[in-house]
């Protein structure tokens, strides 16, 4: 009969199935939305950084000219003159007011040469002791009328960079690093700062700075010698940080390339696997300017398979595709810190199937869809000091009704949202054997129903360790924690013992059971060199989560991971 064709009946028996696979669950699993969710709720975040020295500075490498020296000036044969008053000219960096403590005294007296000469010196001096090396001043030859004495003063400039040793990156970009506005003095602090900022760069390992005098008075030559570091970099990671759902062990490829064009423009192709799990991104980041501001762009695409049982069953599948354009400008840059701005619109996508082809039934998807197109406005804040180190960061998020973005009634989450995201990491030297503390906190707030695309999770490596990745999936969320790290013989090898809490809710469902967990752990961590970072932490749970019958790595408490780079 009609009414029990295979195409009337197949949707009950796909319904049938589904909901055979969750009663046969715990009811504690039935809660832990992890296995529904992306392998990254809210986005990629970059880690915030962790103590390091400062960079080795420079300075040294330089070789400044001497003091500028004019020669002595004989206005007349007199032995003495009177000077009613010091006319200066050509003084933009300080004014006739600021130098009058230097040129009051010979003003309204007889002064003989000599004390004329010293009034040059001291105009100089006081240049060269602010930072003004080539700057000095000069008593051109003159008439003496009504007792006015006229002094020259003569702010000079960097006029020229010779840059040898460079290989693939440009002049220009080292040129634009290093240059002075055209109306601007040469400040020798100014233009060591440039120099160490620009040593710092990842594409330079070395450089040697000689400042020389021009042809003209005022006038210096700065010759660089640039020593490039290898352009290119790659390496692997091993590392037990996805969810179990999908396979908890994870092997990722990674190349760079870190100067296409010559303007420090860079690439990056990342591939990582698991036993459900494949997915690639694709960053490009390019420098617009000497200030540093940098264009970004990324592309990112992943499939996955639940592995775990018992929701293997039901065959869930689903794949993202995502892209993003980014904008980012330091608003101050110092060897010590920076404050920066960043501008982003992402585009995120996934669709959920299971039993074959069917849609996946999720709150918030069309046809096991969903779609955000989301305005990030971001700011960072970073200061490094001997002994500690400080970073903020702050994310706002708008989901925009664009891009096809996933629009929903009233009361259903949907792609237009707002959320704020905040980070903050102290970490900081305690003892002289380098014992460290580390305290680190993230939240998220809204007062808007998400799409798991843009969820806090709670949970895992990063989060709060002795539990699985992101057992904790929520509108708005939080989590802290605190780690003393003890160095065994160098800082290349700690011992860690750490306290991890964290938490979430939803806006309008019902409050979920599980509020918050937390655990107490210890560490290991090996840092040999740059190119070999290792860690291994066992972390204990303080409240207990059934979350299935197969127990994983994290269910039992470990996180590992190692990174080798070439």
């Amino acid at each position: 009969m009609r009414f029990f064709s295979k195409h009337f009946i197949q949707p009950y028996l796909n319904i049938g199935l589904f909901a055979g696979c969750l009663m046969a669950s715990s009811v504690v699993m039935a809660q832990a939305a992890v296995h529904f969710v992306p392998e990254k709720p809210g986005g990629d975040l970059p880690p915030l950084p962790e103590y390091t020295d400062l960079p080795a500075a420079p300075q040294k490498n330089m070789v400044l000219p001497a003091v500028i020296q004019t020669p002595a000036q004989h206005l007349s044969a007199q032995e003495s003159l009177y000077v009613k008053h010091v006319q200066l000219s050509g003084n933009k960096l300080f004014s006739d007011q600021q130098l009058r403590h230097i040129t009051g005294p010979y003003e309204h007296r007889h002064i003989t040469s000599d004390e004329l000469q010293a009034l040059r010196r001291q105009l100089t001096r006081h240049y060269v002791e602010h930072g003004y090396i080539n700057s000095g001043a000069m008593i051109p030859d003159q008439d003496i009328e009504s007792g006015v004495i006229k002094i020259n003063i003569i702010e000079g400039h960097l006029n020229e960079i010779k840059i040898s040793g460079n290989r693939r990156l440009k002049p220009r970009y080292i040129r634009s690093r290093l240059a002075f506005p055209p109306h601007k003095a040469l400040h020798l602090p100014t233009l060591q700062k440039k120099i160490q900022l620009l040593h710092q760069d990842r594409l330079i390992n070395r450089i040697n700075a000689h400042l020389n005098p021009g042809i003209q008075r005022g006038e210096s030559i700065l010759a660089v010698i640039i020593d490039e570091r290898r352009p290119y970099e790659f390496g692997f990671r091993v590392n037990n940080r996805r969810s179990p759902s999908v396979g908890e062990l994870r092997g990722e490829l990674w190349g760079s390339y870190l100067n296409i064009s010559g303007y420090g423009d860079a690439i990056t192709v990342q591939y990582g696997i698991t036993e459900g799990l494949d997915d690639m991104r694709l960053n490009y980041t390019l420098p617009l300017n000497r200030q540093d501001t940098r264009l970004a762009l990324y592309l990112s695409r992943s499939d996955s398979l639940i592995i775990e049982e018992p929701f293997d069953a039901i065959d869930i599948k689903s794949k993202s595709k995502n892209w993003g354009i980014s904008l980012t400008h330091p608003l101050w840059r110092t060897l010590s810190g920076h404050f920066s701005h960043s501008l982003a619109l992402d585009r995120r996508h996934s669709k959920t199937v299971f039993l074959g082809n069917e849609p996946y039934p999720s709150i918030g998807s069309k046809e096991g869809e969903t779609t955000v197109a989301v305005l990030r406005l971001g700011q960072e804040w970073l200061s490094r000091k001997d002994n500690r180190v400080l970073a903020i960061r702050s994310r706002i998020s708008v989901g925009l009704d664009a891009l096809n973005a996933t629009s929903n009634e009233a009361g259903i989450p949907d792609g237009t949202f707002s959320a704020w995201l905040g980070q903050l990491q102290w970490v900081q030297r305690i003892s002289r054997r380098g014992m460290q503390l580390v305290a680190r906190s993230d939240f998220q707030f809204t007062h808007d129903s998400l799409l798991p695309l843009e969820q806090f999770g709670v949970g895992g490596a990063s989060s709060v360790r002795g539990y699985r990745e992101n057992l904790m999936v929520r509108d708005k969320g939080w989590m802290g924690s605190l780690e003393i790290r003890v160095p065994v013989v160098s800082q290349k090898f700690q011992l860690a013992a750490f306290y991890d809490i964290g938490g979430g809710d939803h806006v309008s469902k019902p409050r979920p059971a599980l509020k918050s967990i937390s655990s107490v752990g210890l560490g290991l961590r090996w840092h040999p060199n740059r190119s070999l970072r290792s860690q291994l932490y066992w972390g204990h749970a303080l409240k207990n989560v059934v979350v299935g019958k197969e127990k994983s790595l994290q269910d039992d408490g470990f996180h590992f991971s190692l990174e080798v780079s070439f």
